[in-house]
């Protein structure tokens, strides 16, 4: 049985609908649904997070029971090997996101600017278009360095789903802007990234940003 099938398998069995499920993981209803439809993977946090909730181990939400048939036997060996990749991602999973967005600048040698402290002032998020299910969110922020050899981009972490990357444009007096897209109805942790000689530096601004009825809601970030 595949991952997903695990997943709807599962949480029937436990009679936990979509919507609860969603809550205790932490995403929207959509990408539970996409999980159960094979539209889409859970993260490994996820699949982490998962196991806690349904009372399972990585192997039983994989569906690797130990004893394959031998037509299925390359197939469940995938499976094994993701659920020992998994297993070990469990003990680093505090702060995985924060490192693997960092990890993305490799040092290009000899000196650089060093613009890990630049800070952020005047962020604001206003939803400005509505078409279907989607929601146009424009971000506007001044940040404390702005000239030409820097770049700035939006990136926006859905939970479950893979983030988006928004270009943000230098406006005048130092004041940067850049459109986003929501579904109504999903949440997403919002970072501003800065780029230079080589090198990504991220202050995340927004927690659980979601885009509901019109309006728009968050939590500060930490």
């Amino acid at each position: 049985m595949e991952l997903y099938e695990q997943i709807s398998k599962i949480r029937k069995q436990k009679e936990i609908s979509q919507e609860e499920l969603a809550e205790k993981v932490g995403v929207s209803r959509q990408a539970v649904s996409k999980w159960e439809n094979g539209t889409a993977q859970p993260e490994m946090a996820n699949v982490a997070k998962l196991c806690e909730i349904l009372g399972v181990t990585p192997n039983e939400l994989l569906g690797y029971d130990g004893k394959p048939t031998p037509e299925a036997k390359k197939q469940n060996g995938k499976r094994a090997a993701f659920a020992a990749v998994a297993a070990v991602l469990l003990f680093l999973l505090g702060g995985v996101f924060g490192w693997l967005i960092r990890s993305e600048a490799k040092e290009s040698g000899g000196n650089f600017q060093d613009y890990s402290d630049f800070e952020l002032a005047g962020v604001n998020f206003l939803p400005v278009e509505t078409s279907g299910n989607y929601v146009t969110v424009e971000v506007e922020f001044t940040p404390s360095v702005a000239d030409e050899s820097v770049k700035y981009s939006i990136i926006a972490a859905p939970y479950g789903m893979d983030r988006k990357v928004y270009s943000a444009e230098l406006k005048d007096g130092g004041r940067y802007f850049g459109r986003i897209k929501l579904y109504e109805g999903e949440q997403v942790d919002l970072f501003i990234r800065l780029e230079a000689e080589g090198r990504a530096y991220y202050k995340k601004v927004a927690s659980k940003l979601e885009a509901s009825g019109g309006g728009l809601g968050w939590e500060n970030a930490e």
